[in-house]
């Protein structure tokens, strides 16, 4: 409780200032009066300290929030995201760390947009040795198997063997990528897919992303993001959110298997990109795995294991 005087010429000016500075809830003591008006005393009950807790040592961190704080130190997961993600742990009332972290990824970051199957024509974008190339044969391929009809254009003519490439790993699928274009949009087969494989770009030159964003503009087509996840954090996110200032709202992360740390993957996602799918190595066969927010959380957990244990 907290104890104050107030002086006025009389009582409802007293009262006025009293409640100015104590608040509503503060209850009027005493008065009595003086030399040109009124004296109150008033109080304010106040939170006390908890005695045993201050004098009972440092206080105690739960057991989940030690383990989390660990897990995000482990993968570098930057401070303020990892504030963010523990934040929302707390919250969600799991037991385990496992379930309270895919809690807390579903809560914080974008997943959920569909890219392999949907009808549509899209442009593959990223910098150069991002896994376009690879990407772009991958959905080609998941197109076949699903009976849709795929066709496959090529912008990459700056890249020395990059049509050569892509036409080696279309070829078990039946394909041809095409290069010679027309200036006007482009159009997906009817009820199929459209994949433009195009040039690497460097997501931090203005020039560049200008010239790109031109193209889509032009030939219509719907930028989806490709980052390796072997980026450093602050690099992928600062590409991630240059890429959806032009536009683009998914992501496929790449190269996942070439990294024991997810700091970039989860920075991309933090930019606000939703991830649209996973490369886990360069085999075409290997498709584009999703990553629900609980398969997330095993990966990471998993992945923070192994660290610890080096």
């Amino acid at each position: 409780m907290r104890l104050r005087v107030f002086e006025a010429s009389n009582m409802q000016e007293a009262l006025q200032r009293m409640r100015e500075a104590l608040g509503p809830d503060a209850v009027l003591v005493a008065s009595r009066e003086v030399a040109g008006g009124v004296r109150i005393t008033a109080a304010v009950d106040g939170e006390e300290p908890d005695l045993e807790a201050l004098l009972g040592g440092p206080r105690q961190t739960s057991g989940l929030r030690r383990e989390l704080e660990r897990l995000f130190e482990l993968l570098e997961v930057p401070a303020r995201l990892a504030g963010a993600l523990l934040a929302e742990a707390e919250r969600s009332g799991a037991a385990d760390a496992e379930t309270a972290l895919a809690r807390a990824l579903a809560a914080v970051l974008p997943f959920g947009a569909e890219v392999g199957l949907e009808e549509g024509a899209f442009a593959l974008v990223g910098p150069p040795g991002a896994g376009k190339t690879a990407t772009v044969a991958k959905l080609a391929a998941l197109a076949r198997l699903a009976s849709r009809p795929v066709r496959v254009v090529s912008f990459d003519a700056v890249r020395a063997g990059g049509h050569a490439q892509l036409s080696a790993l279309l070829r078990p699928l039946g394909l041809e990528p095409e290069t010679d274009l027309p200036g006007r949009p482009l159009t997906a087969p009817r009820g199929g897919l459209l994949l433009a494989d195009t040039t690497g770009v460097h997501p931090l030159r203005g020039r560049e992303l200008a010239a790109l964003a031109e193209l889509l503009a032009r030939l219509r087509l719907e930028g989806v993001a490709v980052l390796p996840a072997t980026l450093h954090p602050e690099d992928a996110f600062e590409m991630a959110h240059n890429l959806k200032a032009l536009g683009m709202r998914r992501v496929v992360v790449t190269k996942l298997d070439l990294t024991r740390r997810l700091a970039a993957l989860l920075r991309v996602l933090e930019a606000g990109l939703a991830l649209a799918g996973v490369g886990i190595a360069p085999v075409i066969g290997s498709g584009l795995p999703r990553l629900a927010p609980a398969q997330l959380a095993r990966l990471m957990v998993e992945r923070a294991a192994s660290l610890e244990r080096r």
